[in-house]
């Protein structure tokens, strides 16, 4: 996956990644989302 584009507000964030046809829609959003996540609890927000 790769990012080529992010942005985002206060309470809503639009992200454009690249994907490779061996991953699914599915796979790649359980991948953003936790990693998200994970930010979000390490960093306490």
């Amino acid at each position: 996956m790769h990012v080529k584009r992010a942005g985002g507000i206060e309470n809503d964030v639009q992200v454009l990644e690249l994907i490779p046809k061996t991953l699914s829609v599915s796979e790649v959003m359980k991948r953003s989302k936790g990693g998200a996540w994970i930010t979000i609890n390490k960093d306490g927000l």
